[in-house]
This record gives structure tokens, C-alpha cells and sequence, in this order.
């Protein structure tokens, strides 16, 4: 089982939630998660935590796709809409990497395709134990 495989199937966050990898590519990664009335905040929006997990881990299945085990150094988000619908898309493009550290954006919209946030997340790649 691949690194990528082992998340998908022990994220117990993850899992709970509904927030799955739905395609893994060397260009990019795209993930989902329902919004369920338990991801509503009080203004009856998905919650801004629940937002960024998504986005944190289509980060995480794309850089622990393209590079050893990978984890977020640190992350930039900006919410530009309420998270409303029935699903939210992210989807992950790596735009730099080096030989520990890669730089990704991750977007992610709703079912109509519009924007909801945009995060830019800086992960370490962990050098491989000889």
C-alpha cells in the first residue's frame, strides 16, 4: 500500500467526514466533502475548519504523491464566499519544489464551480532514512 492509500484508509478525521481523494495525477489532486448539517456554523455556512481540512489534505494526497512523506510547514487561506451547496471540490496544483520543501495551491468551490477559498499551503518533504 502506497503512502497516499495509507491516509485515505487511517485519517479517522477524514473518514468521518466524508472527505475523500477523488483523483491523483503528477500534475494535480482533487478531493471532496459533503457539507453536512454538522460542518454548518452558526450563520449556516460549512465551517472555515472544515474548509481548510479539505484543503489540507488535497495538499497532502498530492505532495505524498509526488514526493516522500510530506507534511504542511505552513499555510495561507482566504475565504472569498460562504461555503453553501451540497459538496465542496478542492483541488491541488503543486507550484514549486525543491529538494525539502514544495509550495501548493489549493482552490476550493462548490457545486457551481465558484470560488470559496484559496489556500497556499508551503510543505516539507522529509529526506528518506537510508
Amino acid at each position: 500500500m502506497d503512502f497516499v492509500e495509507y491516509i485515505r484508509q487511517n485519517d479517522k478525521f477524514a473518514i468521518a467526514n466524508g472527505i475523500d481523494a477523488v483523483e491523483i495525477t503528477d500534475q494535480y489532486a482533487i478531493a471532496k466533502a459533503p457539507i453536512r448539517p454538522d460542518c454548518l456554523n452558526a450563520d449556516g455556512v460549512a465551517q472555515g475548519g472544515f474548509i481548510f481540512t479539505l484543503a489540507d489534505l488535497c495538499f497532502t494526497y498530492l505532495s505524498n504523491h509526488l514526493h516522500p512523506r510530506t507534511v504542511t510547514q505552513t499555510a495561507t487561506a482566504t475565504y472569498v464566499a460562504p461555503a453553501t451547496g451540497h459538496t465542496l471540490w478542492a483541488k491541488a496544483v503543486e507550484l514549486s519544489a525543491s529538494r525539502h520543501n514544495n509550495v501548493v495551491s489549493v482552490t476550493v468551490t462548490n457545486d457551481e464551480g465558484a470560488t470559496i477559498a484559496i489556500f497556499q499551503f508551503n510543505g516539507f518533504i522529509a529526506p528518506l532514512k537510508a
